[in-house]
């Protein structure tokens, strides 16, 4: 169980601690893109378990008439990453390079 807010997973990527999530709108939903990270334990809360395993790191903006649907980490430097999102309803995907740093030392 992975807590995005309403929003679905679009994509995921695997990092050093977890996982980077794209999430965003499901069902004709109105929630924003965002990128999370997750450190890949299980979030449903319980006495056994922290629910503490997931943070927002960037709201995604798409370009007017599309939407977020893919990533791919093209550089991580300690943990920042440098994640191409990628956008579908726009002529040729409209791709675009997001800077993210996980809390904590960077």
């Amino acid at each position: 169980f992975v807590d995005r807010g309403g929003r679905g997973i679009r994509d995921m990527a695997s990092v050093r601690g977890g996982f980077l999530i794209l999430a965003g709108p499901s069902g004709g939903g109105k929630e924003k893109y965002s990128l999370y990270h997750w450190t890949g334990e299980d979030g449903l809360p319980g006495s056994d378990r922290s629910v503490d395993n997931v943070e927002r790191l960037a709201k995604i903006d798409p370009p007017a008439g599309g939407n977020a649907e893919a990533i791919t980490i093209l550089k991580s430097e300690g943990s920042c990453h440098d994640v191409l999102v990628v956008f579908d309803g726009i002529p040729g995907g409209s791709p675009r390079v997001e800077r993210v740093c996980l809390p904590g030392p960077n």
